[in-house]
C-alpha cells in the first residue's frame, strides 16, 4: 500500500520545459504557456510509461522513483532555459525553486526506501507533497494547465 502512495506522489507532473527561446529574449505569455504545457504533457506521458508498479518491494519502488526523478530532472533543466514574460519572472523563479525542492524530496524518499527508514520516508513524502502543492499553485498563476495535478484548482 505504501508503494502505491509513493507512486502517487511520483506521478505529480511537477517538472516540465520545452527547449529555450533560442536567445531571442523573453517569451510572450502565449509562447511560454504553449511551450511549458506541451512539455508538461510530454513529461506526463513519459512518467505514465514508467509509473505502473505492482509491488510493495521498497527497492523496486525506489528504482522506479529514481527513473521518474531522472525524467523530471531533465525536464526541469529544459524548463530553466525558458524565459518567461517579465511580469511572471518572480512566480517562475519560485516555481523552479519548488521543483528543485520536489526533486530533493524524491531523492530523499528513494534513499529512505532503500534504507528501510520509515520515519525518513514519511518526512520525504510530506516534503514532496508540500512542494507539489506549491508547484501546482505557481502553475496556476502562470496559467499552465498541463503542469498541475489533474484535480488541482
Amino acid at each position: 500500500m505504501f508503494a502505491r502512495a509513493v507512486l502517487a506522489v511520483c506521478l505529480v507532473a511537477l517538472f516540465t520545459g520545452s527547449g529555450c527561446d533560442g536567445g531571442q529574449g523573453r517569451l510572450s505569455s502565449d509562447e511560454f504557456e504553449q511551450r511549458a504545457d506541451a512539455a508538461c504533457g510530454d513529461a506526463n506521458d513519459a512518467i505514465d510509461d514508467v509509473a505502473t508498479l505492482d509491488t510493495d518491494d521498497p527497492d523496486r519502488v525506489a528504482d522506479r522513483l529514481d527513473e521518474i526523478t531522472r525524467i523530471q530532472r531533465g525536464l526541469r533543466d529544459r524548463l530553466a532555459l525558458l524565459a518567461p514574460p517579465a511580469d511572471d519572472q518572480e512566480t517562475y523563479d519560485e516555481w523552479i525553486a519548488q521543483i528543485d525542492a520536489g526533486l530533493t524530496a524524491f531523492d530523499d524518499l528513494a534513499a529512505a526506501l532503500r534504507a528501510g527508514d520509515l520515519g525518513a520516508q514519511v518526512q520525504a513524502n510530506e516534503a514532496a507533497v508540500a512542494a507539489s502543492e506549491r508547484v501546482d499553485a505557481a502553475s496556476a498563476t502562470l496559467r499552465l494547465s498541463e503542469c498541475r495535478e489533474p484535480d488541482a484548482p
